[in-house]
């Protein structure tokens, strides 16, 4: 898995709704949500919708195997995006033609932050949808060259996508037989969140001090 810090971003145009820029930044070190651990080289058996945190994962459909919860390869249909050596830790996976995972948000993001496991080439392998928002594989590939590293295709990468219009879900799907596995990473409050925050610890401490006179 490739991570690495302190490059710089690469903006890119959304290519469905709006014509907004957003920017894909690759090789960053946010953190990822645990999904739990599971049954090494299986299908983990857990039931919709399954939430951690601000998050809930929903998933449908997919052929041969069904979209849902692994840990470890599969049946040479799903591939770790931890790499090899972990077997157990569970992960997302939208399987081609036609599956689907979802993660829907308590509140409106404005980014997306998951580690992108082996990334695939063109414009329908692989893709991101939120709120008609489409980031795909070969974006991502086109953003590790951007930054100056070598292409990114087939690698387990971490992402940080910022600049999206708001949404509350976006949707992880692959048009073709590959997979398109992914662990998504622990939400960043919003600004306005965080300014809201600011003001009612500016409003705690305002009171503290009117108390301790």
């Amino acid at each position: 898995m490739k991570r690495l810090g302190g490059v710089a971003a690469i903006a890119l145009l959304a290519t469905m709704g709006s014509a907004s820029a957003f920017v894909i930044d690759t090789f960053t070190t946010s953190p990822l949500e645990n999904l739990g651990t599971g049954t090494a080289n299986s299908r983990q058996s857990i039931g919709q919708p399954f939430t951690v945190g601000a998050e809930t994962f929903t998933w449908s459909g997919g052929s041969p195997q069904p979209s849902g919860v692994f840990a470890g390869n599969v049946g040479g249909a799903f591939a770790s995006p931890f790499g090899a050596g972990n077997s157990t830790s569970n992960y997302l996976a939208a399987q081609g033609s036609g599956g689907t995972a979802t993660v829907t948000f308590t509140t409106p993001q404005t980014g997306i932050e998951l580690l992108w496991g082996t990334v695939d080439p063109g414009t329908v392998q692989n893709v991101l949808t939120a709120d008609g928002q489409m980031i795909t594989g070969g974006d991502i590939i086109a953003a590790c060259i951007a930054q100056g590293h070598p292409s990114c295709a087939g690698s387990n990468v971490e992402v940080e996508i910022t600049g999206l219009t708001p949404f509350t879900s976006y949707t992880a799907s692959d048009g073709s037989v590959p997979a398109f596995e992914f662990v998504p990473g622990t939400p960043v409050p919003e600004p306005a969140s965080l300014a809201i925050l600011g003001a009612a610890l500016a409003g705690l401490g305002i009171l503290r001090r009117r108390k301790t006179r």
